[in-house]
C-alpha cells in the first residue's frame, strides 16, 4: 500500500472522526440548552404555583383585616403578585414556554394550556382577573365575597396543572438525558485514540456540565414537593402533608392491627390574641408553638402538622389511647410553659390550647372517622372550659 494511499486514507479518516466529534459537539450543546430550557420551565411553573398560592393567601388576609394600613399594605402585595403571575404566564403561553429550544411550537403544551381537561391559560386569566377585581374594591371583603371564594377554589387546581407542566419537562429532560447517555456510548465504540482526546477535552466538561444540571433539577423538583406539603409560616408539614402522611400510616396500622392515635389541638382565643396584638404577633405566636410541638415528638414516626388557622394535629402511629393521652397533657404543659402573655384570654394570662384525642379501634372504619372524633373531643374541651385534654372515653376532665 503506498504512502499517498495511506495518507489519503488517514486524511479521510481523520476528516470522519472531526466530523463525528463536531457532529457530536453540537448534539451535547443543543441537549445542555435544553436542560437549561427545562430547567427555565419549571422555575418559571415553579414561581407560578407560589404566586398562586401567595394571592390566595393575601386575598384571604385582606377579607379577615379591618386595619386600614395593612389592607393598604396587602392591597400592595396583592397588586404586585398579581403583575408577577401576568408576566410569568405569559412567558410560559407566549414566551419562553411556548417554543421548544429548536424554534418549533410544542402542541403539548397547547394542550396544556388551551385544551381539555386542563384549560390552564383560561383558569390562570380567570384566576387573575378575579384577584384584580378583589384588589381594586375599595371598603370592607366580606368572607364570602364571589370573587374571594372563587380565587380560594380556583388556587388548587391552578396547582395541579401547573404540576402537569412541571412534570412534562421532568420527562422531557429525562428523554434529553438518556438520548446524551446513548450518544455517548455510540461515539465511544467507533473513536480509538483521538476519540480519548475528544472526552477529555471535550466529552468530559460537558457530562460535568450535564450531571450539574441534573443535579440542579433534583434539588429544584424536591424543594417544590417540600413547598406544597410545607407550611411556610411554621415550618412544619400543612394539611396536605398530614392527608398524604395519613393515608399511608392508617394503612399500615390496619395491616399490622396496632393502634393509631390523633391529637387535635387548637390555640385558646388566638382571635382575640391577634385582634389586639396584630398578625404580626399572631404569625410569631403560631410559629413558638410550632417549634414546641415539633420539638416535643421524638419518635421517628410521630408527626405533626398545621391543620388550619390556629389548629394543629399529629399522627402518632402503635400508640394506645393512654399513651396518646399522656403525650397531650405534656403538649398543654409546654404550651403553657412558653409564657406567651394573652391579654384577652378568659382561661389563663398565657396563651394555652385544647386538645381532643381519638385512638383507632378493631371497629374504626376509615380515617376520617378517627379524625372527626378527635375534633368532637377538641370540641368537648373547649366546652368544658379549653386549657384542657379530652379524650374518647373521659367521663370529665
Amino acid at each position: 500500500m503506498s504512502i499517498s494511499s495511506l495518507k489519503l486514507k488517514f486524511i479521510l479518516a481523520f476528516a470522519a472522526i472531526i466530523a463525528t466529534a463536531a457532529i457530536a459537539f453540537f448534539i451535547l450543546l443543543l441537549l445542555i440548552n435544553g436542560e437549561n430550557w427545562h430547567s427555565e420551565i419549571i422555575n418559571i411553573s415553579g414561581r407560578q404555583r407560589m404566586l398562586s398560592q401567595k394571592i390566595a393567601l393575601l386575598s384571604l388576609e385582606l377579607a379577615s383585616t379591618d386595619d386600614k394600613n395593612q389592607k393598604n399594605q396587602l392591597h400592595g402585595d396583592l397588586k404586585s403578585s398579581i403583575s408577577a403571575m401576568r408576566s410569568s404566564h405569559n412567558d410560559l403561553v407566549h414566551g419562553i414556554g411556548a417554543h421548544h429550544y429548536l424554534g418549533h411550537r410544542l402542541e403539548v403544551m397547547d394542550e396544556i394550556y388551551f385544551e381539555e381537561p386542563h384549560f390552564l391559560d383560561k383558569m390562570t386569566a380567570d384566576f387573575l382577573r378575579d384577584a384584580t377585581t378583589l384588589s381594586n374594591q375599595a371598603g370592607k371583603i366580606k368572607p364570602d365575597n364571589k370573587n374571594l371564594q372563587t380565587i380560594l377554589q380556583s388556587a388548587p387546581k391552578l396547582l395541579i396543572s401547573l404540576d402537569v407542566v412541571v412534570k412534562h419537562h421532568q420527562l422531557m429532560s429525562e428523554q434529553d438525558l438518556s438520548t446524551l447517555s446513548r450518544i455517548i456510548i455510540l461515539f465511544f465504540a467507533v473513536i480509538t485514540a483521538i476519540s480519548f482526546l475528544s472526552y477529555l477535552y471535550i466529552v468530559s466538561p460537558t457530562l460535568s456540565r450535564v450531571r450539574n444540571d441534573a443535579m440542579k433539577l433534583e434539588k429544584q423538583n424536591k424543594k417544590l414537593g417540600q413547598l406544597s406539603t410545607m407550611d411556610e409560616l411554621t415550618n412544619i408539614e400543612n394539611r396536605r402533608g398530614f392527608n398524604d402522611y395519613m393515608i399511608k400510616e392508617w394503612d399500615r396500622a390496619k395491616r399490622s392491627k396496632k393502634p393509631l392515635s390523633i391529637i387535635m389541638m387548637d390555640i385558646d382565643y388566638f382571635k382575640k390574641y391577634n385582634d389586639k396584638l396584630g398578625h404580626p404577633a399572631g404569625d410569631e405566636c403560631l410559629a413558638s408553638i410550632a417549634a414546641l410541638l415539633k420539638s416535643t415528638f421524638r419518635r421517628p414516626g410521630d408527626f405533626i402538622a398545621r391543620y388550619g388557622g390556629e389548629e394543629f394535629i399529629s399522627v402518632l402511629p402503635d400508640t394506645d389511647l393512654d399513651g396518646a393521652k399522656k403525650l397531650a397533657e405534656n403538649l398543654r404543659k409546654g404550651v403553657e410553659g412558653l409564657y406567651i402573655v394573652h391579654p384577652d384570654s378568659t382561661v389563663s394570662e398565657v396563651v394555652t390550647i385544647s386538645l381532643g384525642v381519638a385512638t383507632s379501634t378493631k371497629n374504626s372504619s376509615t380515617f376520617e372517622a378517627l379524625i372527626k372524633t378527635a375534633d368532637n373531643e377538641l370540641y368537648v374541651a373547649k366546652e368544658k372550659g379549653r386549657n384542657r385534654v379530652r379524650s374518647t372515653y373521659d367521663d370529665k376532665i
